[in-house]
């Protein structure tokens, strides 16, 4: 693929996604509550009167909305406008807060406003799926004010889950079954294979369906996770970059302050069980599964 099918499939791929998400309450209170004054290690006044760009703000919008919620006096929002437009669909998720906003086409490699534009700049889980990550990020550097914090989402390096995660990514592109698999992988089908399993268990009776129940299992799945998996295993590009390389990049690009922020992210499928991890990056077992994991990192521009 060149630059510009990576970023029409990309944003197909995303805009699937984020209107699934927009689309159930559920999900769409999740993922937007994990944005807070809290995370961000802020007081509850710092947003206010405060100009802010959501880069690469998706169909759904959800960081838009929450930066508003938080007392931005206005959030700046932008993202790929290939067909399907993510403007018109992203209105919906904004009717309540006219005036409060601005959406625009553009991609993060080529950010459209101006120098030291914005008093915060933030970009969750975007610059991994583009063909310049660094570009990217020299790019939210441009348009922070000196002063100005700029806070944006990556994956680190390693661990075993993006072992398995490069594998599946592989075989996705080579194996017309398994993408079928995924591209049509819905909650109900789960169940369906689910069923199946348990009823040949309980007819060759296995005693295992008395220890773990069929329905123990399945309040472990959700629409949120198969909106993950889709996620981590469709998109063109999901590339990882060391923490080391971030950090001095920012280091050499006039940020200081620079820190890395967690969270104890909640769901209601079975990805609680890493939640502990994901909060705890630095235990033994998150070190194994995720090495260095995904990276919160928020910094201030000098």
């Amino acid at each position: 693929m060149d630059s510009e099918e990576i970023e029409k499939r990309t944003r197909e791929v995303y805009h699937e996604i984020h209107c699934e998400q927009g689309n159930d309450e559920s999900i769409y209170d999740r993922i937007t509550s994990m944005i807070s004054h809290e995370f961000f290690q802020v007081d509850e006044s710092f947003f206010n009167d405060k100009i802010c760009l959501d880069a690469g703000c998706g169909s759904n919008v959800n960081g838009t909305r929450a930066l508003i919620n938080l007392g931005a006096k206005k959030v700046h929002a932008f993202d790929l406008d290939v067909e399907p437009s993510f403007i018109e669909t992203a209105q919906k998720f904004l009717k309540k807060f006219e005036g409060k906003y601005e959406l625009k086409s553009g991609s993060v490699l080529d950010i459209p406003y101006e120098d030291n534009f914005f008093d915060f700049v933030y970009c969750n889980g975007v610059l991994h799926s583009t063909t310049d990550l660094f570009g990217g990020l020299s790019e939210l550097s441009r348009v922070t004010k000196h002063g100005g914090t700029l806070y944006f989402s990556i994956f680190g390096a390693g661990g075993l889950f993006s072992q398995i995660t490069k594998v599946l990514r592989n075989e996705y592109t080579k194996n017309l079954n398994f993408k079928s698999l995924i591209d049509n992988l819905t909650e109900q089908k789960i169940m369906e294979s689910l069923n199946l399993i348990y009823t040949e268990l309980e007819k060759h009776d296995e005693p295992i369906i008395n220890k773990i129940p069929l329905d123990t299992i399945t309040s472990l799945i959700d629409n949120d996770l198969i909106l993950t998996i889709k996620d981590r295993i469709q998109t063109p590009i999901y590339d990882e970059t060391p923490i080391d390389d971030v950090v001095n990049w920012l280091e050499n690009n006039g940020f200081v302050d620079i820190k890395r922020l967690t969270r104890y992210p909640k769901f209601n499928n079975i990805r609680q069980f890493l939640s502990p991890l994901y909060h705890n990056y630095e235990s033994d077992l998150a070190k194994i599964l995720f090495n260095e994991g995904y990276l919160h990192m928020k910094a201030l521009k000098k």
